[in-house]
């Protein structure tokens, strides 16, 4: 929210900018998941390689053959893959192999130290599974908030209708404010103002007519303006081309 609050100071959000902002969480969430999984799939697939590329090994050393993926790992992958190259250094210890000499073969010449390769790739895998962790523990935090307050909080369009001269904006229900945030919407886009400026207007407009008229008439409420009788006087201050 406050991040939302800091930015308006550079730029103001539209109405429906702002509604969309859970959106643009969810999917940003939801496409490092993305991507968190197709590491995972590449790490199972390097991991699969690796396992195959040992049973090679192990073919060559007891002289059963000497297979051509034994010699280098499979064909068009990437050869100096950390994730290959843990996982292959633990297969070939784990059959007790001398992996000294093997080293060239696995990563590659010039390849850094297998200690470095395995820092690495338990520092990847310890990232990843936070970023993971974080990721759903935030998809439920946005699951549980509602946004209906966030937007009341951090609408600057908002925050001006709040200013209707007889404070009746403040105390209606959700829905009814809405119908009077699609109009300074519906205004802003037909007169090409900014929707700020719309609602800004409607205020005016409202605060005219209530120093005007009696204290129960319906004219110094910002309804009226926005979606009563008084919308077409509205438009044409705002130089609207014709209403519907």
């Amino acid at each position: 929210m406050r991040f939302v609050q800091a930015f308006q100071g550079v730029a103001v959000l539209t109405v429906g900018e702002l509604w969309a902002v859970p959106i643009m969480l969810r999917t940003a969430l939801i496409e490092n998941l993305r991507r968190l999984a197709v590491q995972m799939t590449q790490t199972a697939r390097d991991r699969r390689d690796a396992k195959a590329w040992v049973k090679g090994v192990l073919a060559e050393s007891e002289g059963h053959s000497a297979t051509s993926h034994a010699a280098r790992p499979g064909p068009g992958r990437q050869v100096d893959s950390d994730a290959f190259i843990v996982h292959a250094l633990a297969e070939l210890r784990e059959h007790g192999v001398n992996v000294a000499h093997l080293i060239a073969r696995v990563a590659g010449p010039g390849s850094n130290a297998p200690a470095e390769a395995l820092t690495r790739e338990n520092r990847r895998q310890a990232t990843n599974q936070l970023s993971v962790g974080n990721c759903v523990t935030t998809l439920r935090l946005l699951a549980a908030l509602d946004w209906r307050v966030f937007f009341e909080r951090t609408s600057l369009v908002e925050a001006v209708l709040r200013d209707d001269p007889p404070g009746v904006y403040a105390r209606q229900e959700f829905a009814t404010c809405d119908g009077y945030r699609r109009a300074v919407e519906h205004l802003a886009r037909g007169s090409g103002k900014p929707e700020i400026e719309v609602a800004r207007e409607a205020v005016r407009a409202a605060s005219r007519a209530h120093e005007e008229a009696t204290p129960d008439s319906i004219r110094g409420h910002v309804g009226y303006h926005l979606v009563g009788d008084g919308r077409d006087a509205l438009a044409r201050t705002l130089r609207y081309p014709a209403l519907p």
